[in-house]
């Protein structure tokens, strides 16, 4: 069977895929540049660097966990509200970022709702890409993932650039209403399966494996 949408023009999974790269490209590459901060943050408060990084280190350990918990309830509630809520937490993170006073400000705004937000997206999203592809689905996986690389380097620059510019309250309150302004709207664009749309994934039905020379597979009989 030949894997083909059922519907002219380009097959609705292209846009997943480039809608997943770009919001785990603005996801994990701003929660990479923030050790660009470091020296600001440092200059503002007094704080040592140990402090600032145990922040960035309770976000990876947020991240991780929102991960598993995004990814268990994305088939029951669906990808799409989670990436929202995910990027609601997102963009709240970055503007408290942007008014923080305080150490504890900090870890919350940015080890809780940055890096529990940002836990809807790199996981959940190439799981859900693989549902829509079986022919490239390594490809497709590969350009999600790529979107952390190429986001990493854009916003580490783009970060470098803007506090030359501007202050460092500034540009987190910048990078805050970035992320409501293209993830949100992004979000409306993924679903979970191609099912949903009247779709087949790309390439077709995934064939059931065959069974080794010599071998009965289990349940049959001679």
């Amino acid at each position: 069977m030949q894997g083909a949408p059922q519907r002219h023009g380009i097959f609705y999974g292209w846009v997943i895929v480039a809608t997943a790269g770009i919001i785990v490209g603005i996801g994990m590459g701003l929660m990479f540049s923030v050790g660009v901060f470091m020296e600001p943050l440092e200059t503002t408060f007094g704080w040592g660097r140990g402090q600032i990084a145990q922040g960035i280190l309770y976000s990876w350990v947020m991240f991780g966990a929102f991960s598993l918990i995004f990814g268990a309830l994305s088939d029951r509630f669906g990808l799409q509200r989670l990436v929202l809520i995910g990027g609601l937490m997102f963009g709240a993170g970055m503007l408290g970022l942007s008014r923080m006073q305080t150490l504890w400000q900090l870890y919350v705004f940015h080890g809780l709702l940055v890096g529990g937000g940002i836990g809807a997206f790199l996981v959940p999203l190439t799981s859900t890409v693989m549902r829509w592809f079986i022919r490239h689905r390594g490809l497709v996986v590969a350009l999600v993932n790529s979107g952390a690389g190429l986001g990493s380097m854009v916003f580490a620059r783009l970060t470098r650039s803007l506090l030359m510019v501007m202050d460092w309250r500034t540009t987190l309150l910048v990078y805050g209403l970035l992320v409501w302004a293209v993830i949100l709207p992004l979000a409306w664009l993924v679903r979970n399966h191609p099912h949903d749309m009247g779709l087949e994934p790309y390439g077709g039905v995934e064939p059931a494996p065959r069974a080794a020379a010599g071998v009965t597979p289990v349940g049959v009989h001679l």
